[in-house]
């Protein structure tokens, strides 16, 4: 025996059904979340509408191939034969180069490649500051960098560090962290 309201409750089951299927279709796609932004690695690239993340770290090291070599990547000191962004001592002088290698355990870097690749010479720096400033501490990499330098060394650095902090701030496409 069926119940009086079966025709009913057959096309309210319908109507409920055609709703909820309705409904399902216009429910939003799911958004992806956004890719982390790219870091920030040499101050002259043109900004593009990705978000860029400058980090203290970051700036430190803007700053430092500013001061050593105006950010010229063929940058040679005819005094001392320092060389590239980071200025390097060159191969067999102890410096990046040579340090780097050592920690490798290989000889990937070479005076020719801190002169012609500006991210050869972030990986160099990194791969020293890695193994012996792992906090990334500004002091410490600054007197990695320059041993021989005074306090007024520093000081330079931090002075355009400052700068560069204080433009990236102020630049709607870059997102400024406070981390090392």
């Amino acid at each position: 025996m069926r119940p009086k309201n079966s025709k009913v409750f057959t096309f309210v089951l319908v109507i409920i059904t055609i709703l909820v299927c309705f409904l399902i279709t216009k429910l939003p796609e799911p958004t992806k979340q956004p890719e982390t932004p790219k870091e920030l690695i040499i101050p002259d690239e043109p900004i593009t509408d990705t978000i860029k993340t400058l980090t203290y770290w970051d700036a430190f090291y803007e700053a430092l191939i500013f001061v050593e070599s105006n950010n010229n990547l063929a940058a040679v000191n005819s005094r001392t034969g320092a060389l590239g962004l980071i200025q390097s001592l060159p191969e067999g002088c102890a410096g990046y180069i040579d340090e780097a290698n050592k920690i490798l355990g290989y000889k990937k870097f070479t005076n020719e490649l801190l002169l012609s690749d500006a991210e050869a010479n972030r990986e160099c720096f990194e791969i020293v500051n890695n193994k012996h400033n792992p906090t990334k501490n500004l002091e410490l990499a600054s007197k990695l960098h320059n041993p021989k330098a005074g306090k007024s060394y520093a000081n330079t650095i931090y002075r355009k560090m400052d700068k560069i902090v204080e433009e990236y701030r102020n630049n709607p496409s870059i997102n400024y962290i406070h981390d090392n």
